[in-house]
């Protein structure tokens, strides 16, 4: 790594640490939770709060932790990161600033593998209790009904959990209904990354992959949806798209960060 470019990540443990901070440094080769200073580097604090003599050069990657924004307007000289287009909106708005930088999450299918066209078979989602927001034995028999098998991925720890998931699915259905624009589409874009179609209540912060996923706010609608995937659907489209999201394009974001 060019030393001028040097990135130093700091995380905590969950999900976001996991994937802004300890893939993300992994994948530059960057420090990550070091014992050292390293006063000359850029460094990023991921989701969590920085000291209060954080060094000179340093962001917040925010993600959707919106109660550090009361932190950040008493520190305007910190950098802060957005991981959603939604995101980007909101804290510029909040914090009253327009030097916010957007960076979007990067997907788990670093292998770029993709999934091999056939009927629609199994659905399913990778994640907690908040990823399906409906009767989930309501979805089991609609989906039955369909001869759909429904798969849940509950917690997972590792991005290797999470691709291997993707990889026995053949729709992805998601069903938050929270309004909340300071998540971000990743959902979304890892199923897009396997040429996987997703079926989702809309989110606010699916305005970015607006045309890439299919909207359903009931069970007739997710049922329409998926008769239409059984109809054909360009998985092509959608991992063209999801290649924006792939580490090897956000990683350069964290390395092309202004020296502030």
């Amino acid at each position: 790594m060019d030393v001028d470019k040097e990135v130093v990540f700091h995380r905590t443990h969950g999900g976001s640490g996991e994937i802004r901070g300890k893939q993300i440094a992994q994948y530059l080769g960057a420090p990550c939770n070091p014992d050292g200073a390293y006063p000359d580097a850029t460094h990023i604090y991921v989701k969590m709060q920085p000291p209060d003599d954080f060094p000179e050069r340093s962001y917040l990657d925010v993600l959707d932790a919106h109660q550090r924004i009361p932190w950040l307007l008493k520190r305007p000289h910190i950098g802060v990161i957005a991981s959603s287009e939604t995101g980007f909106e909101e804290l510029r708005r909040r914090l009253r600033r327009t030097d916010v930088v957007l960076i979007p999450q990067h997907h788990c299918n670093f292998e770029r593998v993709r999934r091999k066209e056939g009927e629609i078979k199994v659905a399913g989602v990778s994640g907690g209790r908040g990823a399906i927001q409906c009767d989930v034995d309501e979805l089991r028999v609609v989906l039955a009904g369909m001869g759909i098998e429904w798969h849940w991925q509950q917690y997972p720890k590792t991005r290797e959990e999470v691709f291997n998931f993707y990889t026995t699915i053949d729709v992805q259905v998601v069903w938050r209904k929270m309004h909340r624009p300071m998540k971000n589409p990743l959902k979304i874009v890892n199923a897009m990354s396997f040429g996987i179609p997703t079926v989702a209540y809309p989110e606010l912060a699916y305005r970015e992959v607006e045309g890439y996923y299919w909207p359903a706010t009931t069970m007739d609608e997710l049922v329409t949806a998926i008769g239409q995937l059984r109809q054909g659907f360009d998985a092509g489209r959608l991992i063209d798209k999801a290649e924006e999201y792939h580490i090897e394009n956000i990683a350069k974001l964290y390395t092309s960060l202004e020296i502030l």
